[in-house]
């Protein structure tokens, strides 16, 4: 290889590093869909679970960022795993229950936790509820 190509490589190199490039493509930081916060809608997949307080999760197949104005503040959450999930209807915590452990999309807003009784960084609050997986 001659000079000029290895001159040229090196800043090729260089300037993917300073724009923030990887060299390790299976990142999964380097790859999360980032998401705003209400009142955006957004539809997210994962599975449903529960705690032994009776509270709902979505555990997501993805990482996710999310980003925006909350009630506390800015909000700028990396690698979110787990929302606490927020529903305003009974029908709608009757639906949750039927789809516990399985795979789910759900349309909603996010925000982010502000009171003790939010159980993670960034919630959601349910629209909509699709089952994926199979009964």
């Amino acid at each position: 290889m001659c000079l000029r190509s290895r001159f040229l490589l090196l800043i090729s190199l260089f300037l993917g590093f300073a724009a923030g490039m990887t060299l390790f493509p299976g990142d999964a930081s380097a790859r999360a869909a980032c998401y705003s916060v209400e009142p955006a809608i957004v539809s997210l997949k994962g599975v449903v679970v529960t705690d032994a307080g009776g509270s709902f999760f979505l555990v997501l197949n993805e990482p996710v960022c999310v980003r925006g104005e909350g009630f506390g503040g800015e909000v700028n959450a990396d690698n979110v795993v787990r929302m606490h999930l927020t529903i305003s209807t009974q029908n709608g915590v009757a639906e949750l229950r039927q789809v516990i452990g399985k795979e789910v999309e759900l349309t909603g807003g996010l925000f982010d936790g502000h009171t003790a009784h939010h159980k993670t960084e960034i919630l959601m609050n349910i629209k909509k509820i699709r089952k994926i997986s199979p009964i």
